[in-house]
């Protein structure tokens, strides 16, 4: 999927990526409106179902930090993506929920000052590949604007609750030569990010068997833990 231009909008200077969709459909990546709200919460619905975003939360997060919430949205204003950024302190050491470090989703923790992004969700359209590169690329690109440390993401593990029995949570995230054997961790690798630790209790998710993975990307160097 390539992009076809990249720009600096006149209006509050927000970042616009224009790009093309695996079926030939121009979409853009951009700032979330309040308008994109009601197509926003049927891409929570289908792809979280009972886990889905709220109306509440999404508002506090554009209330909050709207230049954080970045959608990509077609022409026909369908929302196909959704990459939700927030501000923090460090996390290196964290083994916080999900629901601790952002406010239980309305990102009420918000450090307005904080020196790194942590990507409070990523929701992709399942017919639509390469939107979550893209949605990740765009967050760097906002990262690297504010001249910011680093991001920071806690990834669900979805396949482990199938191969729990085979392997620990340790072997499952961490694999062989530390290339993980999970394909969600995996795809944060392959863009870049590193594995810092495993948060048990991270977030309620029966297929990741309530874990989460810490995983950090960016300018201020780390060094890949293992638990």
């Amino acid at each position: 999927m390539a992009i076809r231009n990249f720009f600096l909008s006149v209006k509050g200077c927000s970042i616009v990526f224009k790009l093309v969709t695996t079926f030939g459909q121009p979409y853009e990546i951009r700032q979330m409106t309040v308008q994109d709200i009601g197509p926003l919460l049927e891409l929570e619905s289908d792809v979280w179902g009972s886990r889905a975003c709220t109306d509440g939360n999404i508002h506090a997060r554009i209330n909050m930090f709207s230049e954080g919430q970045l959608v990509a949205s077609l022409e026909d204003g369908q929302i196909i993506g959704y990459n939700g950024l927030q501000l923090v302190d460090s996390l290196w050491e964290s083994n916080s929920s999900w629901a601790e470090i952002t406010g239980d989703g309305t990102i009420s923790t918000h450090a307005h000052h904080g020196q790194y992004l942590f990507g409070v969700s990523l929701t992709v359209h399942e017919h639509y590949s390469g939107i979550g590169a893209e949605l990740l690329n765009a967050g760097q690109k906002l990262l690297s604007r504010h001249k910011k440390k680093g991001l920071f993401i806690g990834s669900r593990v979805p396949n482990f609750s199938k191969n729990s029995k085979e392997f620990s949570i340790k072997q499952w995230v961490y694999g062989q030569n530390l290339q993980s054997r999970d394909p969600v961790v995996a795809f944060f690798q392959h863009h870049g990010f590193k594995i810092l630790h495993i948060i048990a209790n991270y977030f309620e998710d029966p297929e990741s068997c309530n874990y989460g993975v810490l995983m950090y990307n960016g300018t201020f160097k780390c060094h890949q833990l293992k638990d």
